[in-house]
């Protein structure tokens, strides 16, 4: 079982993990990060949050936060499709002999190059 999928699956049904924590502020205290852990591992990078946006989400209320989309063992299906359509385009030019030409993840900029 994917571990960022049993936690979330626990924290969205309000379960408590079994951390060992007897203390009712230190059991927000994990939920609290146990949901922001959640958000910096989401697999697309515009869904995470900067390290201001998790200093406030650890500064704030557990009560505050939200969770964020369930996470997947890998992006979403046309995320996959689309990265791996850039990836054999890229490989078709490296074959083909022409990569900086005509490959876009390995293009330079014309200007830096002597």
């Amino acid at each position: 079982m994917y571990f960022p999928d049993w936690v979330y699956d626990q924290v969205s049904k309000e379960n408590d993990i079994e951390l060992e924590i007897s203390m009712e502020k230190e059991r927000k205290l994990e939920k609290k990060m146990i949901i922001v852990a959640l958000w910096c591992i989401q697999m697309r990078p515009s869904d995470r949050p900067s390290m201001s946006g998790v200093i406030e989400m650890l500064e704030g209320e557990v009560e505050s936060l939200q969770l964020p989309p369930k996470p997947f063992l890998f992006p979403q299906d046309t995320e996959a499709e689309d990265f791996r359509d850039t990836t054999n385009s890229a490989w078709s030019s490296v074959l083909s002999g022409n990569p900086l030409e005509s490959n876009p993840l390995l293009s330079l900029d014309k200007n830096k190059v002597n």
